[in-house]
């Protein structure tokens, strides 16, 4: 059996310590976060690593109870860790978060792979474990919410700066801080605007509209100047007829009139 290390990770070998990083931040990074059961490893592979060389993965079941942040999928999903057995080889790497069967954690995940696994968000400081407090509330135990300069896993984490000691994180807190977070990001995003081919869409049906619309007052226009002259035209057939018929009975009485002036008197 021979060991590989990777080079990404030569520093944090020699070192042995992770840089603390306030909590809330990784909250914030991480794209996923499950509470749930760790199940047994389900197959350890070969595969990509960061730098674009062969690495090996352990890949282990999860059996998530509750989808705090990120689209749910379901209640298995598969973890995906660097390090592990394959082929003789084997590799190690320092700060990877402990995951054993059985345990109790929540954990900050990154977005799934293609394959549908998942990485941990900041490897062992995206691992927490789930324990009962002496108010009978669930709290958090891990890398990014113990006191400062605790040992983890034989791995040292070292505070960024002059800080306080770390605040005491239980379950709901995660969960308030989680929607809290989601909360602000959706406020911040620009509100939608409609692409050009459906401003264009939209303009085009308005000037349809628009169009139709003048199309119509014209024709309704039209219209009533055709009716308009069909009523003049009837007004001035009914005034010649009038006048036509007028004339008529006064040449009817005119002639009467003559006939009776010459008739011979009765003597």
């Amino acid at each position: 059996m021979y060991l590989v290390f990777l080079g990404l990770l030569s520093t944090f070998a020699r070192a042995g310590s992770f840089m603390d990083r306030p909590f809330e931040n990784t909250v914030e990074t991480a794209a996923v976060v499950v509470r749930g059961v760790v199940g047994p490893v389900d197959h350890v592979d070969w595969g990509e690593s960061a730098t674009g060389g062969r690495a090996i993965y352990t890949f282990t079941e999860f059996q998530v109870d509750e989808w705090i942040k990120g689209q749910p999928e379901g209640n298995r999903i598969l973890v995906r860790q660097l390090g592990g057995e394959k082929e003789g080889a084997a590799m190690q790497v320092p700060g990877v978060a402990p995951l054993r069967a059985g345990e109790s954690v929540v954990l900050l995940l990154r977005n799934p792979q293609t394959d549908r696994t998942y990485d941990i968000q900041g490897m062992m400081q995206g691992r927490y474990e789930i324990q009962k407090g002496p108010d009978g509330e669930d709290y958090l135990q891990g890398a990014g919410v113990d006191s400062l300069r605790q040992m983890h896993d034989g791995v040292q984490i070292e505070p960024m700066g002059d800080r306080p000691a770390l605040k005491k994180w239980s379950l709901q807190d995660l969960k308030t801080l989680v929607a809290k977070q989601t909360q602000a990001q959706t406020s911040q995003l620009p509100a939608a605007q409609p692409s050009s081919g459906v401003r264009g869409a939209a303009r085009g049906l308005l000037d349809q509209e628009s169009g139709a619309s003048k199309s119509g007052e014209g024709a309704v226009s039209s219209e009533i100047g055709r009716q308009t002259v069909v009523i003049e035209n009837k007004t001035s057939d009914m005034r010649r007829g009038l006048v036509v018929g007028l004339g008529i009975l006064a040449g009817l009485g005119i002639y009467r009139l003559r006939r009776r002036l010459q008739k011979p008197r009765k003597k």
